[in-house]
């Protein structure tokens, strides 16, 4: 394995963690910072909701699972929700605002987006595949919004989880 092909995130928190001066253009690997690193603040955490339900989080169902395209697709709001910078009624409010303004938007469009997102999914279906049709649903903005309140909703019972029995942290 090269160091290319290992994300660059991975050696800057070894770096970080460790002191070590690490010569990225050595390696192979773009060293930059990466962009949106959280800054602290709840205007801050604000922002960085409202970037996520407007822009960033449309692929968010299908991007999820990848470190290649987690980084652009995910919310990027656990360090604002840990360190009390926004609160959970506040993400699971703006997502139901933003899901209920996608569901309205659908509806007065003369069902054109809905048209077009269900043409995906049929044009998926065929040519034959069924990974195109599952990936054409997946793309869609409520698709993943919904995903997105499922972890939220994941979030909260694992966090009760926690409470409940603390010694989860230190036991098998």
């Amino acid at each position: 394995t090269s160091f290319a092909s290992i994300p660059s995130s991975c050696y800057q928190s070894l770096a970080v963690s460790h002191g070590v001066e690490v010569d990225w253009s050595a390696l192979g690997v773009d060293g930059g910072r990466r962009s949106r690193q959280p800054r602290g603040g709840e205007s801050e955490a604000r922002l960085s909701l409202d970037q996520f339900l407007n822009r960033s989080g449309k692929k968010y169902a299908s991007g999820l699972s990848s470190p290649l395209t987690a980084w652009h697709c995910c919310s990027r709001l656990s360090a604002y929700l840990a360190w009390g910078h926004i609160s959970l009624r506040t993400v699971v409010r703006a997502t139901a605002k933003r899901q209920a303004e996608l569901r309205a938007k659908r509806k007065s469009s003369d069902d054109h987006e809905q048209e077009e997102d269900e043409n995906d999914v049929f044009e998926a279906a065929e040519k034959g595949t069924h990974d195109q049709m599952i990936a054409a649903r997946r793309d869609s903005w409520l698709r993943s919004l919904q995903q997105f309140q499922s972890r939220l909703r994941w979030r909260t019972h694992f966090m009760q989880k926690m409470y409940d029995e603390p010694t989860y942290s230190t036991e098998n």
